[in-house]
C-alpha cells in the first residue's frame, strides 16, 4: 500500500477500492462501512489535540463578545432604526451566530492540523456532490443536516497553503450503500393525529371548556380580579403550558404566540391581538437600510479580522455570505417585530413575557421591546437541565431576562452562582418545579417483571455532525461513535441485562447509518432499538444509562431511578463543581473507553443504592410568585443605554473585567 496517498472520506463510495491508500474518516457511517469491508481507517481526532484546540477557549469567549459588540456598532451606524431604539440585534441573536462561526473555526483548526501532520502526499477528498453546491440559505439550513460541514471547502482552500500536499476533490453521487433497515420500535402514530385539523380543534376546545367550567365552579370566588396580562412566546410542553394554564385558571388574561401572530385567551375566548404579517409604516425603509448595510459587509475588513484570526486564514468567502443573510434577512424581521410588540405592549396590559430562551428571532424582538418599555418584565422558563459550565446557555437563558425560572434546586443554585458574572445582565433566579412534579404525576405504576435481568434504558446524546461551539464543547462525533460501539459490545455480551437503545427522532441520520446497523450486525438479542420519549420507557427500566448529563439525568433522578452518566473528558472538564455535591458517583468522567466500561460494569454489578440521587425541589405557587412582583420595577439593563455599543466608543468597557467572580 502506498504511504503517500490519503483518502479523506466524508461520503462513502461503495464502488471505489480504498485499499490504495490510508483512509481518514470524516463521518461515522464512513467508519462503519470501512470496518464492515475490512479497510483500516483513522479518524479526524487522531490528527489534532483537543487541549490545543481549546487552549484559549476562555479568552476566545470574551474576545468574541467584543466582536459581537462591534457588529452591533456597525448595525447602529448603518441602520437608523437600530441606533434610535438602541437595538442589540447581534447580541440577541447570539447562539445562532456563535454556533456558525465557532463550527467554522473548529473545522478550520482540524483541517490545518490534518494537513500539517501528513507527509508529502497526494490527498483525495470524497464528498457528496450535493454538499459541493452553493448553499443559498445558510441561516436556515446550517447545522440541520449531517452533510452541512465546511470540511471539503476548507481542505480544498487550505491545501494551497501546504506545498507538500497535492489535493484533489472527488464528488460522490452514489448512495452510501447501506440497505434500508428496520430498526424496530418506531413510535406508532396516535389515532388522534389522524383526525382532521378542524375536528381536533373542536375537541380541544371542548376539553378546555369543561376543564375551565370545573375550575371556575370550584375556585370561582377566589379568582384574581386584577387583569394584568401574561405573554407566552413558547408553548407546547409542560414547562410552559403548566404556568400558562395556572394563570388562565386564576382568571388572568393570557397571551400566547402562534406562527401567524399573538392571541389572547380570556375565559376561553380567543382573540388575535398581533399579526406578524401586518405591514409597518416604515417597513420598506427598514428593509432598504438593512440591505444597504448588508452590501457594505464585504468592505468591512476590520469586522472580519476576528474570524480570520480564529481560522488562521482568510475565510471571507464563508463569513461574508452568512453575515449578509443575517443583516438582510434576519435583522429586518427582528426590527419590524420589535415595533409590533412595542405597540402591542402599550395597547394591552401585559406585565410579564415568558420564553424558553431569548435567541429565536421573534423571541428576541419581544424581549427587546419588553426591555425598552420599562414596564414589561421578562421571564425565562428553563427549557432543559445540565450540570456543566455553559456560557452559551448563560447568554441565552440569563442575559436577556429579568427572571429565570429554574426546574429544581441544583439548577437554582448553579444559576445563582453564575448570574452575577460581569458579562451578564442582572437576572433574578427563582425556582418552580412544576415540570418535574407534573411528570411524576403522570408516571404509571411500575410492574413486576417475569425475569431477573437488569433492564437498562440507554439514552444517547443527540447532536448534529461536527456542529460544535467553544464554551460548550461537545464530544467529537467520531470519538463518540467509537465509544458507542464499545458500550454496545459490553452491554450486548452481558446475559444478565436487557437494553433499550432509545433513538431520538431527528433529521440527522448519521446514527441510522452507523451505530444502529452496527448493533444489528452484531446480533445482540438483548438490545432493542426504540423511538419515543424517555418517559415512555422509564417505568420499564431498572436503571438509566447516559453519556451526557442533561435533562434526562434530572428527570430520571427525580423519579428515583438509579442513573449512570458516562462523560468523556471532552465534556468532563466542564462539569460543574456543584455536581459532585448533588449527584455523587452517578456522574463519571473517563478518558479511555476501557475506563468507561469499567465504570459501567461497576454500576451493573452494584445494588444501585449509591446511584439513586433525587434532585431537590421546593413547593411553589407560580401564580402568587409573579403577582407578588407586579409592584416591582424591572431591573434596568446595563445594555439599554450603552453609549459604547451605540456610538462605537470604548467598545469593550462593559467587558473590561473578564475574570469570573
Amino acid at each position: 500500500m502506498s504511504e503517500n496517498i490519503y483518502y479523506i472520506v466524508e461520503e462513502f463510495d461503495p464502488t471505489f477500492d480504498y485499499n490504495g491508500g490510508k483512509v481518514i474518516s470524516v463521518m461515522p457511517e464512513v467508519s462503519y462501512e470501512m470496518a464492515r469491508r475490512g479497510v483500516s481507517y483513522s479518524i479526524l481526532e487522531d490528527y489534532y489535540d483537543e487541549k490545543e484546540l481549546r487552549a484559549n477557549e476562555e479568552k476566545y469567549f470574551y474576545d468574541q463578545l467584543k466582536w459581537f459588540e462591534s457588529i452591533d456598532v456597525f448595525l447602529s451606524k448603518n441602520i437608523s432604526f437600530v441606533a434610535k431604539h438602541k437595538l442589540l440585534l447581534a447580541r440577541f441573536y447570539y447562539r445562532r451566530l456563535k454556533y456558525f462561526f465557532d463550527s467554522l473555526a473548529i473545522q478550520a483548526f482540524i483541517v490545518h492540523s490534518v494537513l500539517k501532520s501528513l507527509p508529502s502526499a497526494k490527498v483525495f477528498y470524497f464528498v457528496s456532490s450535493e454538499n459541493v453546491a452553493e448553499n443559498n440559505n445558510l441561516l436556515e439550513s446550517y447545522g440541520r443536516s449531517d452533510k452541512e460541514t465546511y470540511f471539503s471547502r476548507l481542505f480544498q482552500k487550505f491545501a494551497m497553503l501546504y506545498p507538500h500536499i497535492k489535493f484533489e476533490l472527488r464528488e460522490v453521487t452514489a448512495a452510501c450503500g447501506l440497505d434500508s433497515r428496520s430498526h424496530g420500535g418506531r413510535a406508532a402514530v396516535s389515532s388522534f393525529d389522524l383526525i382532521p385539523k378542524r375536528i381536533k380543534g373542536a375537541l380541544r376546545f371542548g376539553h378546555r371548556y369543561f376543564r375551565y367550567k370545573k375550575w371556575k365552579k370550584w375556585f370561582g370566588d377566589n379568582r384574581v380580579k386584577e387583569k394584568t396580562g401574561f405573554l407566552f412566546l413558547n408553548t407546547g410542553d409542560d414547562r410552559t403550558d403548566i404556568p400558562l394554564k395556572s394563570l388562565m385558571w386564576a382568571g388572568m388574561p393570557v397571551y400566547y404566540r402562534m406562527p401567524d401572530g399573538i392571541y389572547r385567551m380570556d375565559q376561553l375566548i380567543e382573540t388575535k391581538v398581533l399579526d406578524f404579517s401586518d405591514q409597518w409604516e416604515d417597513e420598506l425603509q427598514v428593509k432598504k437600510e438593512c440591505q444597504t448595510a448588508a452590501n457594505l459587509i464585504v468592505s468591512q475588513s476590520e469586522l472580519l479580522d476576528f474570524v480570520r484570526d480564529a481560522c488562521s486564514a482568510d475565510v471571507g468567502e464563508f463569513v461574508v455570505p452568512y453575515l449578509r443573510q443575517f443583516i438582510s434577512q434576519i435583522c429586518p424581521g427582528m426590527i419590524l417585530n420589535y415595533f409590533r410588540f412595542k405597540k402591542m405592549f402599550s395597547g394591552n396590559s401585559i406585565s410579564f413575557v415568558f420564553a424558553n430562551d431569548g435567541n429565536e428571532p421573534v423571541n428576541a424582538s419581544a424581549l427587546l421591546a419588553a426591555q425598552q418599555s420599562g414596564m414589561v418584565q421578562s421571564v425565562c422558563i428553563q427549557h432543559g437541565m445540565k450540570v456543566y459550565e455553559d456560557k452559551v446557555w448563560e447568554m441565552t437563558d440569563l442575559d436577556p431576562f429579568d427572571y429565570c425560572l429554574t426546574t429544581d434546586g441544583f439548577s437554582e443554585e448553579d444559576f445563582r452562582r453564575v448570574s452575577g458574572r460581569p458579562y451578564l445582565n442582572a437576572c433574578e433566579i427563582l425556582q418552580s418545579p412544576h415540570y418535574l412534579t407534573e411528570i411524576k404525576k403522570t408516571r404509571s405504576s411500575s410492574k413486576k417483571r417475569s425475569n431477573n435481568k437488569i433492564k437498562i434504558l440507554y439514552l444517547p446524546t443527540k447532536f448534529g455532525a461536527h456542529r460544535r461551539c467553544f464554551n460548550n464543547m461537545m464530544i467529537p462525533l467520531l470519538t463518540f461513535y467509537e465509544f458507542q460501539k464499545a458500550l454496545m459490545d459490553c452491554l450486548g455480551r452481558r446475559n444478565d441485562c436487557e437494553v433499550v437503545f432509545k433513538k431520538a427522532k431527528s433529521d440527522r441520520k448519521w446514527m441510522d447509518r452507523s451505530i444502529i446497523p452496527y448493533i444489528q450486525d452484531r446480533h445482540y438479542n438483548n438490545i432493542r432499538i426504540r423511538e419515543g420519549t424517555m418517559l415512555e420507557f422509564l417505568d420499564w427500566a431498572d436503571a438509566v444509562l447516559l453519556d451526557r448529563p442533561t435533562t434526562a439525568h434530572f428527570e430520571a433522578s427525580y423519579l428515583g431511578k438509579p442513573v449512570l452518566d458516562l462523560n468523556h473528558v471532552f465534556m468532563g472538564s466542564s462539569i460543574s463543581q456543584l455536581a459532585e455535591k448533588y449527584f455523587g458517583k452517578t456522574i463519571r468522567i473517563f478518558s479511555k473507553n476501557e475506563q468507561a466500561l469499567s465504570f459501567l460494569n461497576e454500576f451493573l454489578n452494584s445494588d444501585f443504592k449509591e446511584y439513586i440521587r433525587p434532585v431537590p425541589v421546593i413547593r411553589a405557587d407560580i401564580v402568587r410568585m409573579f403577582l407578588s412582583r407586579l409592584g416591582r420595577k424591572p431591573k434596568k439593563s446595563k445594555y439599554m443605554n450603552c453609549e459604547s455599543v451605540l456610538l462605537g466608543d470604548n467598545v469593550s468597557d462593559s467587558l473590561r473585567k473578564v475574570g469570573d467572580e
